[in-house]
């Protein structure tokens, strides 16, 4: 279960583990780096998808995501948590998906997301909403 506790997980409590895994990449070493790592997961799933935390699915998602971002590391680019949380902001993608009651491509859900923005705009401009000639006008697209 995924609490408001935040992670404390510093470079000098991973970089073992991590060489350890690196020299040699097996299941029980990577397991136990996943362990080690693992306040940072669920800090990043209580963060970028809040109402999806507790979720199995997500915390399936999450484990690849982990694993290649630890292949990628470098511990002498940067920290380890700063390279974790920046891999796992790919969780905000699946949680908005989960999130649709009716599956939708992303374009239109920006292209729905553009449109309410800009009825927003011109109401707050003009303080009326906008006749379908405006909206398409300031859209920048036809009526047709």
């Amino acid at each position: 279960m995924v609490t408001k506790k935040t992670y404390k997980l510093s470079d000098k409590e991973f970089l073992p583990f991590y060489e350890e895994w690196k020299a040699a990449p097996t299941k029980e070493n990577l397991s136990k780096l996943l362990n080690v790592v693992s306040p940072v997961i669920n800090y990043a799933m209580l963060q970028y998808v809040p109402d999806l935390s507790n979720s199995s699915a997500l915390r399936v998602r999450a484990k690849p995501i982990v694993i290649s971002a630890l292949e990628n590391y470098n511990p002498k680019k940067g920290s380890l948590v700063n390279h974790l949380l920046l891999h796992l902001q790919r969780l905000k993608r699946y949680g908005a998906q989960q999130r649709q009651i009716i599956r939708q491509s992303e374009r239109i859900s920006m292209d729905v997301w553009a449109m309410q923005n800009e009825i927003k705009n011109f109401m707050d401009m003009t303080g009326r909403e906008p006749s379908d000639a405006e909206l398409a006008d300031s859209m920048g697209v036809s009526l047709e």
